[in-house]
C-alpha cells in the first residue's frame, strides 16, 4: 500500500520561449494529509519524467548522477484547497532543425514540429501532456 494513498498528480506546462517549465501538481480530492517532498537527486526530472513519440520513449542524450551530502525532505500539508507544486525547469536551445532540452540532471535532443507526449511514471498521474517545440 502507498504511503500516500489520496495523493494524486498533475502535469501543467508553463513553458515560454527559451524556458521549459512543467509544474507537477501534488494534490488530493480526499483527506487532508501531510505529504514529505525530496528530489535532491533529481530523480523526478532523470527517472519519473519521459517523453514519447508515436509510443515510442525517447532517449536522453545525457544522464547526470547527483548524490548530495545531504537530502533534506520538506513537509507541507495538502488538502482539496491546498496543493504542493514542483516546477520541473529546463532550458529550450536550438540546434538547426532541432532542439537541445537541457533539464538538472539530463538532456534530450528533440525534433522541432514533432508533437511529444511528457508522460510520468506513477499510477497517481491523472494526466499527460502534449508539447511541441518550435
Amino acid at each position: 500500500m502507498s504511503k500516500y494513498p489520496h495523493l494524486k498528480l498533475k502535469l501543467e506546462n508553463k513553458s515560454f520561449d527559451d524556458c521549459f517549465s512543467i509544474d507537477l501538481i501534488h494534490f488530493t480530492e480526499s483527506i487532508p494529509f501531510e505529504f514529505e517532498f525530496e528530489n535532491s537527486t533529481y530523480w523526478i526530472e532523470r527517472g519519473l519524467l519521459y517523453f514519447c513519440s508515436e509510443n515510442t520513449v525517447i532517449s536522453s542524450t545525457d544522464i547526470q548522477i547527483i548524490n548530495p551530502r545531504t537530502r533534506e525532505k520538506t513537509t507541507h500539508n495538502i488538502s482539496s484547497k491546498n496543493s504542493f507544486i514542483y516546477t520541473i525547469i529546463g532550458k529550450i536551445s536550438p540546434l538547426e532543425n532541432k532542439i537541445l532540452l537541457d533539464l538538472k540532471a539530463v538532456s534530450y535532443i528533440l525534433e522541432k514540429n514533432l508533437e511529444y507526449t511528457l508522460k510520468f511514471r506513477s499510477n497517481k498521474v491523472v494526466n499527460e501532456l502534449k508539447i511541441m517545440f518550435k
